[in-house]
């Protein structure tokens, strides 16, 4: 996987994350939650993979 691919992968996931956290609050279904933890842990494998393979 190419790094300009893997930038990309990573920025679409960090705006998803960017949006399940603005939706979540008192009313939201859990669902909000755990997609919110979810993306975070898959950005962080991410930029764990870049920094890995591209130093």
């Amino acid at each position: 996987m190419n790094k300009g691919l893997m930038c990309g992968i990573i920025a679409i996931i960090a705006l998803a994350l960017v949006f399940v956290a603005s939706n979540i609050n008192a009313a939201a279904s859990p669902a909000y939650l755990v997609a919110a933890v979810v993306l975070m842990a898959a950005y962080c494998f991410g930029q764990y993979r870049l920094d890995k393979n591209y130093r």
